[in-house]
């Protein structure tokens, strides 16, 4: 009787949490890559189990393949792919992948409070001639 009562519990237990991780709200994330070098697949070998650390338990995180995106290594091509994917619906988190979308991003975007969702600037050499808010030398 103890026997049956420990398995029916265990299997209870394993269908309530594999029914709450089911449950969590789906976070798309876009990344903007800045070009030349087709990386995309390497970008998403290194981001996504920091992504998923970082927010894997309160939420279900995805990296659809048409949201990581690469310029052509121009800033206006990146410019353009971080506007794109700050105005699209679907994600929720923008990625700035290299140090050209980690600029657009940190000092273009951040300085303008133009960002409309949370986005993740990793690639910014200098924080100060970027002009990061706050860090910005008063002339």
């Amino acid at each position: 009787m103890v026997r049956r009562f420990s398995v029916v519990a265990l299997t209870s237990l394993l269908f309530f949490q594999t029914a709450d991780a089911q449950r969590l709200p789906v976070v798309n994330v876009g990344i903007v890559m800045d070009g030349y070098a087709d990386l995309r697949q390497r970008a998403r070998e290194l981001l996504e189990p920091e992504l998923v650390e970082l927010m894997g338990g309160e939420y279900d995180v995805r990296i659809p393949e048409d949201k990581l995106v690469q310029g052509d290594g121009t800033i206006e091509s990146v410019r353009r792919l971080i506007q794109q994917q700050l105005k699209d619906p679907s994600i929720r988190m923008v990625v700035a992948a290299g140090a050209i979308a980690s600029h657009v991003v940190a000092s273009e975007l951040g300085n303008q409070a133009a960002l409309s969702k949370p986005a993740i600037a990793p690639f910014v050499i200098d924080a100060v001639v970027t002009c990061l808010p706050g860090l910005c030398p008063v002339l």
